[in-house]
C-alpha cells in the first residue's frame, strides 16, 4: 500500500489541470514500436485502459521483456487489492506534479527488481504526465487479457453464487482441456461470481459522473414526476414489464444471461422501477464497467449509442415501467468490432 504521506497528497486542493489525451503516448516509443510486426498486440483492445495498455504491451514486446512486464502489473494488482482507496487516490484531479512524482516512486517500490528495462516505470511516468493515473487499475486488467492471447490462451468462464476453490476449477479446466470445446487452446479457467451479486469495487461515482455518460438518474416518489419527464421528453407510450422466475418460468435464466450480454441500443432506453431491484452496467469513458443499483421509484435513462447490460438482483424479482416515444426499437446489437461504425454509436462517441 502507499505510504502515509503519499495518501495525504490527494487531499490537497490545486488549481484543476486540463487532461492530455492519450495522442500524447506518441512523443514516446510506446505507440510507435506498433509498426514492428513481431510487437503487435495479439488483439484490439477499446477504451482508453485498452489504449494504453496496448501501448505499454507494444513496448514491451519490442524490448523482450512482456514476461516482467507481466509480472510487475501484477505486482501491482495485489497493491490495489490490498489498498482500495488507492484507485480513487490515483484519480483525484488535485495532484500536483510532485504528488504524481512520489506516488509513482512509491508504486515502483512495490515492484521490487521485477521491472527490467524499466519498461513499467517509464509507463507509469507517461501515465502521470497525460494525468492517467486513476486508469491503471484498468490497464493492468488489460494487460492480462493481452498476454493471455499471446499465448494462446482461452477464457473459460464459470458463473456460479459463489468463487469456486482451485481444485474445483482445476478439474474443470483438465475437463474442458480434453473436450473438443478446446479448439486445441490451453485454457485459463475464470471463476466469476453470480452476475446478481453486488461486485462492489469500492469506488463511488456520483451523478455527476453518469450524466457525463450520457446517463440520467431521477428519484421519481410519485408518477407525477414521471408524467412531467415524459412530457418533457416526448415519451407518449409505456408499458409494464416483470422479470422473475414466477412470471417468466423456465425461460428467465436464459433471458437474464441475455440480458446481461453487453449491448447498445439504436434508442433511449427509460425504464421506472415500479418494485424489486436490479443492476444496469455502463461502460464509462475509459471503457471500465460502473455498475448501478436501481430499486422503486428510481427512473434511469440511458442515451442511445452506449455499451451497457442488466440483470436482477439476487432477490430475482423487478417490475419496470418503459417509456419510449413511438415505436420501441429495442433489439441489442451485441458489442463487436464492427459496432464501433454505427451511426448510433459514432454520434454517441462524439457528444460523450
Amino acid at each position: 500500500m502507499l505510504s502515509r504521506q503519499s495518501r495525504s497528497l490527494a487531499l490537497r486542493f490545486a488549481s484543476p489541470r486540463a487532461q492530455v489525451t492519450a495522442n500524447t503516448l506518441s512523443t514516446r516509443s510506446y505507440a510507435q514500436a506498433a509498426s514492428i510486426p513481431d510487437a503487435r498486440p495479439p488483439i484490439a483492445l477499446y477504451g482508453i485502459d485498452g489504449t494504453y495498455a496496448t501501448a505499454l504491451y507494444t513496448a514491451a514486446a519490442k524490448t523482450s521483456s512482456l514476461d516482467s512486464t507481466s509480472k510487475s502489473l501484477s505486482a501491482l494488482t495485489d497493491v490495489f487489492k490490498k489498498d482500495l482507496k488507492l484507485s480513487k487516490i490515483l484519480s483525484a484531479p488535485t495532484l500536483t506534479q510532485q504528488d504524481k512524482s512520489q506516488i509513482v516512486q512509491e508504486l515502483q517500490k512495490h515492484m521490487g527488481g521485477l521491472d527490467k528495462n524499466d519498461t513499467v516505470k517509464n509507463f507509469l511516468r507517461t501515465l502521470a504526465e497525460n494525468n492517467r493515473l486513476g486508469i491503471l487499475q484498468d490497464v493492468c486488467e488489460k494487460f492480462v487479457t493481452l498476454m493471455g492471447a499471446a499465448r494462446g490462451e482461452m477464457d473459460l468462464v464459470v458463473t456460479s453464487a459463489s468463487k469456486l476453490d482451485s481444485k474445483v476449477l482445476q478439474r474443470l479446466e483438465t475437463a474442458v482441456a480434453k473436450s473438443e470445446y478446446s479448439q486445441g487452446k490451453k485454457l485459463k479457467v475464470v471463476s466469476e461470481g453470480d452476475q446478481r451479486e453486488d461486485h462492489d469495487s469500492g469506488r463511488r461515482v456520483t451523478n455527476d459522473f453518469l450524466a457525463g455518460l450520457g446517463v440520467l438518474y431521477h428519484h421519481c416518489p410519485s408518477m407525477s414526476t414521471v408524467d412531467s419527464i415524459a412530457l418533457d421528453r416526448s415519451y407518449k407510450n409505456r408499458d409494464e414489464i416483470i422479470v422473475s422466475p414466477q412470471k417468466m418460468g423456465d425461460v428467465y435464466e436464459e433471458k437474464v444471461r441475455m440480458f446481461f450480454n453487453e449491448h447498445l441500443h439504436e434508442d433511449e432506453e427509460i425504464r421506472y422501477i415500479l418494485d424489486g431491484t436490479g443492476f444496469f452496467d455502463v461502460r464509462s469513458k475509459t471503457d471500465g464497467w460502473v455498475r448501478i443499483r436501481v430499486e422503486k421509484d428510481d427512473l434511469i435513462i440511458l442515451p442511445a449509442g452506449i455499451y451497457h447490460r442488466f440483470t436482477t438482483d439476487t432477490q430475482n424479482y423487478i417490475k419496470a415501467m418503459r417509456l419510449f416515444q413511438d415505436e420501441p426499437k429495442w433489439t441489442p446489437l451485441n458489442r463487436t468490432a464492427g459496432l464501433e461504425d454505427n451511426p448510433v454509436r459514432k454520434e454517441y462517441v462524439a457528444q460523450h
